[in-house]
């Protein structure tokens, strides 16, 4: 099926942009969504991992006393 293009107006422009490099758009679009789970998801189980490290630490700090 054939895309009938029109100049006038941003809107459209940005359609026909949407429209030749849809695929790029998306990839590129999947690959941020993907980069940055991958750094929230990391963040908070480092937190969390060092949050227990605190705990065991304080607790041997305790017991060594």
């Amino acid at each position: 099926m054939n895309e009938v293009f029109e100049n006038n107006g941003l809107v459209t422009q940005l359609r026909n942009f949407y429209i030749s490099n849809r695929k790029a758009i998306l990839v590129v679009l999947a690959l941020f969504i993907a980069i940055l789970s991958f750094y929230l998801i990391n963040n908070q189980l480092t937190k969390t991992s060092n949050e227990e490290a605190a705990k065991i630490y304080n607790q041997w700090l305790k017991t060594a006393e």
